[in-house]
C-alpha cells in the first residue's frame, strides 16, 4: 500500500469531483445513487455533489474546492460563508454539507468550520465538515474499493465485487402485535353470594390453561416473529471463495434465531436422536457470530461463488415492541477481499385487538381501563 504522502491529488478539478463522488459513494453506502449535481455552468446551490447515505430520506452536499496544484490558494473564509450561503438554497434542504478540498489542512479554516457547524446547526440548519487532502487521504485508506481504483490510474486493480440484498421490493417487516385493553367490570353476581361462587368456578375452567386430555401444559407460540431472507450475489468478474457474510442487528430488534432446532422427542430413542441431530449440525450454515455481538453468521458449504451467482439464507427476528425502523450492518469476507454496507428495513406493526375483563366486587375497587401493546403470544 502506498504511504499517505505518496498520494497525490487528480490532475484537474473534474477528476477531483469524480474522486469524491466515488469515495463518499462508498462511505455513505449509495454507490448507485450518488450524482453531480447538474453541469458545469448551472445554478448548483454551492453543491457539486449529493446524495442520501444508505439511500435514506436525507441529503448530504459535498462543495468540492480544487486548490494548492490547481490554483496555488488555500480554502478562505470568504469563500466558506459564500458556499454555506448558496448551500441554504438547495432543495431539499441538506442534513450535512461537506467542504472537500486538494489545500492541506490548516488549523484555523477547521476551527472557522466547527464555529460554524454548532452555529448552522443551533439555528435548525445542515451540520458542517471540512476535508482537507489528507483527511480525504485517510478516508482513501479506509474504503478499498475506492482506494483500488484511484491509485491504478481509476481503474481496478481487480474487479472483485459482490452485492447484498433483502429479497423483495420495498420489503416492510410486518409484526403481529397485540393490543390488550384490560377493564374492570362489577361482577354481575357481586350481590349474590351463591351466584358468585357458581359464576367463578365457570370462569376458571373456561380459562383453565391445562390440556386436561393431554395432562400437558400447552405450548405457547409468539407469532410476532417475521423472516428477513438474504440474497448474496457475485456481481464481479473474480471467483469469490471461502467467504462468508456477518449481519449485525443495529437498532430496533429485540430478538433474533437462526431457525436451527434440535430433535428432542422423547418419544425417539436416544441413539437415533443424537444421529439427526449430528445431521443438523453438519448441514448448518446459519450460526451465532463468536466475534460480534448481535450477529449471526452465514458460512455455506459451497465455499466458491462464482460469477453472477446468487446464495440465499433466511433470519428470523423479533422486532422491538415501538420500532419504526430495523438497522444492519454487514460485513462480507473473502479471500483478498471485503465489502461493507448498511441496510434500513421499515417496521409496519399489524394491531390485534383483544380485550381482557377482570372482575370485582366493589364499586371501591373499579379502575379506568388499561391498554398495553405486546406480543401476540398464544397458548396451543
Amino acid at each position: 500500500m502506498k504511504s499517505p504522502t505518496q498520494i497525490q491529488p487528480p490532475a484537474n478539478w473534474q477528476d477531483f469531483e469524480t474522486l469524491c463522488k466515488k469515495l463518499w459513494g462508498e462511505i455513505w453506502c449509495c454507490t448507485d445513487t450518488i450524482k453531480k449535481n447538474g453541469r458545469s455552468g448551472q445554478n448548483q446551490c454551492g453543491v457539486d455533489v449529493y446524495g442520501a447515505p444508505n439511500n435514506g430520506l436525507e441529503y448530504y452536499g459535498i462543495q468540492c474546492k480544487g486548490k494548492d496544484n490547481y490554483t496555488h490558494s488555500q480554502l478562505t473564509i470568504k469563500e466558506i460563508d459564500k458556499e454555506i450561503e448558496k448551500a441554504l438554497n438547495f432543495k431539499p434542504q441538506l442534513a450535512r454539507f461537506y467542504f472537500a478540498t486538494t489545500a492541506v489542512k490548516d488549523a484555523k479554516i477547521e476551527e472557522y468550520i466547527r464555529l460554524k457547524n454548532i452555529e448552522s446547526q443551533k439555528a435548525g440548519g445542515f451540520a458542517i465538515e471540512v476535508f482537507s487532502w489528507e483527511d480525504i487521504v485517510d478516508k482513501l485508506i479506509e474504503n478499498r474499493d475506492t482506494y483500488n481504483w484511484y491509485i491504478n490510474d481509476c481503474q481496478y486493480i481487480d474487479n472483485s465485487n459482490v452485492d447484498v440484498q433483502i429479497i423483495g421490493k420495498d420489503f416492510k417487516l410486518t409484526p403481529t402485535i397485540r393490543l390488550t385493553t384490560t377493564k374492570y367490570v362489577l361482577h354481575p353476581h357481586w350481590n349474590d353470594p351463591a351466584q358468585k361462587q357458581l359464576f367463578d368456578i365457570l370462569q376458571q375452567t373456561k380459562n383453565s390453561s391445562w390440556n386436561l386430555m393431554s395432562l400437558r401444559a400447552p405450548s405457547k407460540t409468539n407469532y410476532s416473529w417475521c423472516k428477513i431472507k438474504f440474497r448474496i450475489t457475485n456481481i464481479g468478474s473474480t471467483v469469490l471463495s471461502d467467504y462468508h457474510l456477518t449481519v449485525g442487528f443495529i437498532d430496533g430488534v429485540n430478538d433474533y434465531d437462526i431457525g436451527n432446532s434440535y430433535c428432542n422427542d422423547p418419544l425417539i430413542n436416544p441413539s437415533e436422536r443424537a444421529y439427526i441431530n449430528s445431521r443438523i449440525d453438519n448441514d448448518r450454515e446459519l450460526f451465532y457470530s463468536k466475534t460480534y455481538r448481535n450477529a449471526v453468521e452465514f458460512r455455506p458449504k459451497i465455499t466458491k461463488l462464482v460469477q453472477e451467482e446468487s446464495q440465499t439464507f433466511t433470519v428470523h427476528v423479533l422486532t422491538e415492541i415501538n420500532a419504526e425502523k430495523v438497522k444492519l450492518g454487514w460485513i462480507f469476507l473473502s479471500n483478498g477481499y471485503k465489502k461493507e454496507g448498511f441496510s434500513e428495513i421499515e417496521v409496519i406493526n399489524q394491531i390485534e385487538e383483544e380485550t381482557k375483563i377482570i372482575y370485582v366486587d366493589s364499586e371501591e375497587e373499579l379502575q379506568p381501563p388499561k391498554s398495553i401493546l405486546g406480543y401476540k403470544i398464544v397458548e396451543e
